[in-house]
């Protein structure tokens, strides 16, 4: 017996197009923690200098180049996004990229490290495809609810959560922009570091899943396991850098979750 033909206004866009991209960042965060757990990967050596490259391009200025999609993307999708929901979420990430091109620049504009063009645009890449996902989920999957008393009670903990985690990414990135040592063997000795070897990363880590919470879409889904994956990965191949190069570095010292794990 044939099915009747699929009425295309019945489709949800989050039923095909929001599942393919929420398993290609689920997968791509998954390889890369294997990668570094049975030790394909390896903590990020010391950068060359500007002039090591035939097209010198200082750190802060591909920090810029590669996020430059996002601060130009989710203005967009905050005055083009069909539901009050849609203009939300994209406010929340337009006010994370916004600070953190008001912050990050500052901290780490006096690093003369070179990078070179190829990984850039591999980067550029990685982020218009994450752009993409989140503003067209803003812009086209983002429906309005009612909301009830559990679901304003889950988003004030989110956005509590969201900018917690944002604040521990920004005041934590420049010892973690200039890991793995700058000159001597040494590690940072801000507060946060005191508990964990990487609490940028589990800032960055809660800041996404709470993202989540507030949205609870299939693109903030993927997302947030992205970004947790990639953070716990690069948290795991730092911690085991600072254990066997620096000496006499806290064996006891947690490696993403402060004061546990």
């Amino acid at each position: 017996m044939r099915a009747p033909p699929l009425d295309p206004d019945d489709v949800e866009p989050e039923s095909y197009v929001f599942y393919v991209e929420n398993v290609i960042l689920i997968l791509a965060g998954t390889i890369y923690l294997l990668l570094s757990r049975i030790g394909l990967l390896s903590a990020k050596k010391r950068r060359p200098d500007c002039q090591h490259y035939q097209f010198p391009i200082t750190i802060v200025e591909a920090w810029c180049i590669k996020n430059a999609v996002f601060l130009i993307g989710y203005p967009l999708a905050i005055i083009y996004s069909q539901s009050c929901m849609g203009r939300f979420t994209a406010l929340l990430l337009f006010i994370d990229i916004l600070l953190s091109f008001c912050w990050i620049p500052t901290e780490i504009f006096n690093c003369h490290h070179g990078v070179s063009l190829l990984e850039i645009f591999l980067r550029l890449v990685k982020n218009f495809f994450i752009a993409f996902v989140l503003i067209t989920w803003s812009v086209y999957g983002a429906k309005d609810k009612e909301l009830t008393y559990p679901q304003i009670f889950t988003t004030i903990v989110g956005l509590s959560l969201f900018f917690y985690g944002l604040r521990m990414k920004l005041v934590n990135y420049r010892p973690v922009a200039f890991f793995p040592y700058n000159d001597t063997q040494t590690w940072p000795g801000r507060p946060d570091f005191e508990n964990a070897t990487s609490p940028q990363l589990f800032g960055e880590a809660v800041q996404w899943i709470a993202f989540h919470m507030i949205s609870g879409s299939y693109a903030s889904f993927g997302y947030a396991c992205y970004k947790f994956l990639i953070a716990y990965a690069r948290a795991h191949l730092r911690h085991e850098w600072y254990l066997q190069n620096v000496p006499d570095y806290p064996k006891q010292r947690a490696m993403f979750i402060p004061r546990f794990v």
